[in-house]
């Protein structure tokens, strides 16, 4: 027998036996599973996001978050360098206290 098939066979033996386990390989604090990443951009001096694949703005308001296919005039007027980031989820909202403190020194 050649050595590949040697091998082969060792590997579909163990496989058959249940001795064979494979480590998952955690790529995020998803344990093992890759989280999709949603790409957006941020502009810290005022906690906007734009998510450009969707076309969708989040900001905040004194009364909560608010989404939307444009951002009012009152926030597009004052807005200047975005960052463009990648979180693990497609609402923005569930990590901004994260992304607020990294850019903390861009406002």
């Amino acid at each position: 027998m050649f050595r590949w098939q040697l091998v082969l066979f060792a590997v579909i033996a163990g496989l058959g036996s249940g001795s064979l386990q494979a480590e998952p390989k955690a790529d995020s604090a998803t344990l093992g599973l890759r989280a999709q990443q949603h790409l957006f951009v941020y502009y810290p001096e005022r906690d906007i996001y734009y998510a450009p694949a969707h076309d969708r703005w989040f900001w905040r308001e004194e009364d909560g978050w608010r989404e939307a296919d444009s951002l009012p005039v009152r926030h597009a007027d004052a807005l200047n360098d975005g960052v463009q980031l990648r979180l693990d989820t497609p609402n923005p909202r569930l990590r901004h206290e994260v992304v607020r403190r990294h850019y903390a020194g861009m406002r």
